[in-house]
């Protein structure tokens, strides 16, 4: 019997399009578990009100498993989504490094004394629609007594960094009737994100400086360097999972209704996140950040981020352009690796 980590039901009234019943309401649970190549299973830990696996490879299986049905007691096959995304690290880290190579006095001088204006510089030179990073997306159907076990092998290719993994219920039937064109929004807090790179990649700034300062010895705190270091990233990866979660129900929030058995979702749709550390040697970003051009920049090596951009406006975008927007239609998978 699976005891299921995260669940929860629908409305108990009706929905926004007049749909729905206080008798009838949508159920979602879900499960995970990885396990290393030799079977063992990795510990998870709550950090933040988030489950999280650090230390996670490649080579490592997760097994999930998901229940999707009415009032908590009935199961019935539907449809959910799974999708696992990341910031773009590559990019980021490129444009940070390039932002420190080129910075003039006067710019060097402003950030010194306020921190928070170098955040709005690096948020200025990034495309907002490369920022994320889908790793996987699948369309999958529960069997007939509403459960699904299935199987997500991790691939070498994964890079080294937090990972989100959201598993998604909700969507519209009535509008699928109409033949209504259905596109996903979603709030992308650009903001949020870049002041959050900002932190992570200031992490591993300080470790590499304390520990050449220390004559090769890992320094406090640090793990391998260019590595996730589990200290800082176990902490950020939780904010990663709940900026996730904000953005995908928020973006949802105007699309779902009642699914094909005419019960209700709750605003938003069901939205379980869950997040891993990967640590990955062969594919790991962090080892392209520009250390000596960093420390030169005091507010990009900072390890802490003053999160002063948190939240201070947001953009809507549609369609496929990142990890976050994608159109229902087109987030089908390799079946092999799932």
């Amino acid at each position: 019997m699976v005891t299921y980590l995260q669940s929860g039901s629908g409305k108990t009234k009706v929905t926004w399009a007049g749909g729905g019943s206080g008798a009838c309401k949508t159920s979602f649970k879900t499960h995970m578990v990885i396990t290393d190549k030799s079977g063992k299973k990795r510990k998870m830990s709550k950090v933040d009100g988030v489950h999280t696996w650090d230390k996670v490879e490649p080579g490592d299986k997760i097994r999930y498993n998901v229940f999707t049905g009415a009032d908590d007691k009935k199961g019935d096959s539907d449809e959910y989504y799974l999708i696992a995304s990341s910031l773009n690290w590559p990019y980021v880290i490129s444009v940070y490094n390039e932002i420190n190579q080129n910075m003039t006095p006067e710019q060097q001088a402003l950030w010194d004394s306020n921190p928070a204006e170098f955040e709005k510089h690096l948020m200025s030179k990034l495309d907002e629609s490369r920022i994320m990073l889908t790793i996987t997306s699948k369309v999958n159907y529960t069997g007939d007594d509403g459960k699904q076990s299935k199987l997500l092998n991790i691939p070498d290719s994964w890079a080294s960094g937090p990972i989100q993994l959201a598993f998604i219920y909700g969507y519209d039937n009535d509008a699928r009737k109409s033949d209504s064109a259905r596109m996903w929004q979603n709030v992308l807090d650009v903001a949020g994100w870049v002041a959050l790179a900002i932190a992570v990649i200031g992490f591993f700034v300080a470790c590499s400086a304390a520990t050449i300062a220390s004559g090769g010895a890992a320094a406090a705190g640090c793990i391998a360097l260019g590595v996730a270091a589990k200290a800082a990233l176990v902490v950020d990866a939780a904010i990663m999972c709940q900026l996730a979660y904000e953005q995908y129900t928020q973006g949802l929030g105007a699309q779902i209704s009642r699914n094909k058995y005419g019960c209700s979702f709750p605003e938003g749709a069901f939205v379980h996140t869950y997040s891993i550390i990967l640590i990955n040697k062969s594919v790991d970003p962090y080892a392209n950040i520009n250390i000596p051009a960093a420390q030169q920049n005091s507010a990009a090596s900072s390890s802490s981020s003053s999160m002063s951009l948190v939240n201070p406006r947001t953009l809507m975008l549609l369609g496929a352009a990142s990890g976050l927007f994608l159109l229902i239609w087109n987030v089908l998978g390799d079946e092999s690796n799932g």
